[in-house]
């Protein structure tokens, strides 16, 4: 696991969830992406697995088919779950993660991939970071479309300076003479 981040817009009461991977997601069928948010009644889980940093008291949880649902609670709406490579981002109202104590710009989050072929606490992978909760970042999330504009964009640059650089090196435009002519300047009416 390389990041693991979360934004929350109060103003759209929107938590956006985002998590760049060493690999790309969906390599494995099997693959779940669970994440545990503390809204105010966390409690370690795994503490007698020797994780006792990461605490929790509802789970988000991701599939690489781009479906996602909240524990307990319901499934996240269809386009909610995006995958782009090695990263998986999902976009999960506020109303889905009622507070149980905490204000929403309080909630600690964690991060734990999982294959669902084993059983039990031998089918997580990792947790981020570092078996302890992070914070959530205060901002505005990107609307899907403009989220998506922007990497278009990126891609359209990328290919460009590709191009570029299979050229090879470009011949000067212009070539300057130092010369001891004296300058005569002209103004223009």
């Amino acid at each position: 696991m390389l990041a693991a981040t979360v934004l929350y817009d109060p103003g759209a009461d929107l938590f956006q969830l985002s998590s760049t991977l060493a690999g790309a997601v969906g390599t494995t069928d099997s693959a779940l992406y669970v994440w545990g948010v503390n809204r105010g009644a966390g409690t370690a889980a795994f503490a007698a697995d020797g994780i006792d940093g990461v605490r929790f008291d509802r789970v988000v949880l991701l599939r690489a088919d781009g479906s996602g649902s909240v524990g307990g609670v319901g499934d996240l709406a269809a386009g909610s779950v995006t995958v782009s490579g090695n990263t998986i981002t999902a976009l999960v109202p506020g109303s889905m993660l009622v507070s149980t104590g905490f204000d929403k710009r309080d909630y600690t989050w964690n991060l734990w991939p999982r294959d669902t072929s084993f059983a039990g606490f031998a089918a997580i992978s990792d947790f981020a970071p570092d078996n302890a909760n992070f914070t959530t970042t205060i901002g505005v999330v990107p609307e899907p479309g403009t989220v998506a504009m922007m990497l278009a964009g990126l891609l359209l640059l990328g290919g460009q300076a590709r191009r570029s650089a299979s050229r090879g090196p470009k011949a000067p435009r212009h070539e300057y003479r130092h010369t001891n002519a004296p300058v005569r300047v002209r103004w223009l009416r």
